[in-house]
């Protein structure tokens, strides 16, 4: 897919990032994954038959949503929490930059895993099997949700974690609303009335009272399906 966002490099420009984990004159091959929308991401093979994600964030110049900003720790923090719980498949992280003197933007290498995304795969599959997947994922999901933290927000941003999840919420909320605001876009409600009832019901959020791990993304494309099973569960920014 092409996208605004998409920080795409030359191979030179690719073989240069990946240096620091990967010896170029092992390099077989490298080409584009063009399904995702935000990041620009290569997978890389290398003669020894070995596999590896690059994932490019977008330039710093490049204009992102507020909660979209410096995504890219948090997916990497998620995968460092995650990376030693083995009924949790997530790629292993190999390498991240989040400064760099050649480049314009963070960027990650990671294991690639194996499968076809579930939003492809699962139109040749019955209901049955979809049910199997779905039990599966639900599993998979629970045990995500069971990983406690300190406080609510972006996982990896100081500035933007909270001690109640009251707080966090509406500040991500403020985020979205002020960037339709700055954009112009035009919503069924006025910003104020979204605003006046959502503060109208603000105490039910101190209801939740435990930082819990969520994925936020967990759509069928973050899915990964290899024989009529869950391989990994990707994409965790």
């Amino acid at each position: 897919m092409n996208s605004i966002t998409k920080n795409r490099k030359t191979n030179e420009e690719i073989l240069k990032m990946i240096e620091p984990v990967i010896e170029t004159n092992n390099i077989l091959s490298l080409s584009e994954l063009t399904k995702g929308y935000f990041n620009a991401t290569y997978l890389i093979e290398t003669v020894d038959g070995k596999r590896f994600v690059l994932k490019i964030a977008p330039k710093k110049s490049t204009p992102v949503m507020k909660n979209e900003k410096d995504i890219m720790l948090s997916e990497v923090n998620a995968l460092k929490i995650l990376e030693n719980i083995v009924d949790i498949p997530v790629p292993k992280l190999v390498y991240f930059s989040e400064k760099s003197n050649y480049f314009d933007g963070s960027y990650i290498v990671m294991q690639w895993m194996p499968g076809v995304d579930y939003q492809t795969a699962g139109i040749c599959y019955t209901e049955d099997q979809k049910n199997v997947i779905s039990e599966k994922l639900g599993d998979i999901t629970s045990k995500i949700h069971q990983i406690h933290g300190e406080k609510f927000g972006k996982l990896g941003d100081l500035n933007a974690q909270f001690p109640t999840w009251e707080t966090a919420f509406f500040n991500m909320l403020n985020n979205l609303l002020e960037d339709g605001i700055d954009a112009n876009v035009s919503l069924p409600f006025s910003y104020e009335y979204i605003n006046r009832i959502l503060e109208q019901g603000k105490q039910v959020f101190n209801d939740v009272t435990v930082p819990s791990l969520i994925h936020g993304d967990l759509w069928p494309g973050n899915i990964l399906i290899q024989n009529g099973s869950i391989s990994s569960v990707i994409d965790f920014e």
